[in-house]
């Protein structure tokens, strides 16, 4: 799942890069893209986030080794994140209620990085794998997300970046 997932954020930034040139449909691949790795948060953030196949995310013993809270927290992560890739892929094409999902978003995604910091360092000590996991896919969508949030605020406001 890591591969394909990899390769979805590589094709989005691709088709990102390639949305200037006339010739190519980048836009609709880009949201296609996009789209595609939005409902593969939403849909399997808990396969990813606990690093279950997708065989296994439908059986019930693959989560007796996973805590409840773990359940909820990749099921929440997964659901941010996928209104986060949306709430951009909205403010790109500058499509309208781009700004009000990275409202969403973003704020969902600043109060879980406290939780997240303070689990994976304190509690953990650095050796839980899932918190790991959530960093590392938590801080580029995050970053994107801050910085389309505000250049859109700052395009409203006639701000030029």
């Amino acid at each position: 799942m890591k591969y394909f997932e990899v390769s979805l954020a590589l094709l989005v930034v691709v088709f990102y890069f390639l949305l200037g040139i006339p010739a190519i449909p980048a836009a609709a691949m880009f949201g296609l893209s996009a789209f595609v790795l939005e409902f593969y948060y939403l849909f399997f953030g808990i396969a990813v986030f606990n690093s279950l196949s997708i065989k296994s995310m439908f059986r019930k013993a693959s989560y007796y080794n996973v805590s409840f809270g773990k359940i909820v927290a990749s099921i929440g992560l997964g659901v941010a994140f996928s209104i986060a890739i949306n709430g951009s892929l909205f403010i790109i094409l500058k499509l309208p209620g781009g700004l009000e999902l990275l409202t969403i978003s973003t704020t969902t995604l600043i109060f879980a990085i406290p939780i997240v910091l303070f689990k994976h360092f304190f509690k953990y000590k650095g050796i839980s794998l899932f918190y790991k996991r959530v960093l590392y896919r938590l801080t580029p969508v995050l970053v994107i997300s801050i910085y389309l949030f505000l250049k859109e605020l700052w395009n409203l406001e006639g701000v030029t970046v």
